[in-house]
């Protein structure tokens, strides 16, 4: 079974995760007695009073396979890219777009290339570019970016089966802190009702 995705608990620590799977990230199956297949999310969210903890708490979590974490506190961001052995902090001042590859020189090279995942590296392009652009996000406007279709349909923020063949994106998640605000949208976040967020008036 596996733990949440995302989540935010009473302490204001938001948490989002996203998967980086290459033929040079294998997991060893014979270590499934002793960690977790991916991160306990719900242990870290329990116990992690900051973003700050949450970070050293995950490098003392054993697992077996890693994942990039963005992690947010009301004082601070981090973007976490943990494999099974270790847990890399990306520079604070990034933008922390997480997709599905790693960048950190240290682990990119366990990372799937552009050439094995072409959409994790424009999809991360694509939200760069906004993030840039933008002086904060509301919820309502980053509802909106997760919606996004460039690159339909595999290689787009708001990914898309076609006759049952590729990736879907199945969920969206933001946090709205220190609001402990936690909204989800089940299914492609293009077929929610993004008015929800609209009402959200502070920058994420």
């Amino acid at each position: 079974m596996l733990w949440p995705g995302s989540g935010v608990n009473d302490s204001g620590v938001a948490m989002s995760t996203s998967g980086v799977w290459s033929e040079r990230t294998n997991v060893d199956w014979r270590a499934s007695a002793t960690g977790w297949i991916l991160i306990n999310s719900h242990d870290l969210l329990r116990r992690a009073r900051t973003a700050g903890e949450f970070a050293e708490l995950l490098g003392a979590q054993r697992r077996l396979s890693g994942l990039n974490i963005a992690l947010a506190d009301p004082e601070r961001r981090l973007a976490l890219e943990a494999t099974a052995t270790g847990v890399t902090v990306r520079d604070e001042a990034d933008h922390h777009v997480l997709t599905n590859h790693y960048e950190c020189p240290a682990t990119a090279p366990l990372a799937p290339g552009p050439d094995e995942n072409s959409s994790s590296y424009h999809r991360a392009r694509t939200a760069g570019r906004a993030l840039a652009a933008a002086r904060g996000l509301t919820p309502g406007a980053l509802a909106e970016l997760l919606a996004d279709h460039d690159g339909y349909p595999q290689d787009s923020l708001c990914r898309h089966q076609i006759e049952g063949s590729g990736s879907e994106t199945t969920y969206a998640s933001i946090a709205v802190l220190p609001d402990l605000a936690f909204y989800v949208a089940l299914g492609n976040p293009c077929a929610c009702d993004r008015a929800v967020f609209a009402h959200q008036e502070g920058a994420i």
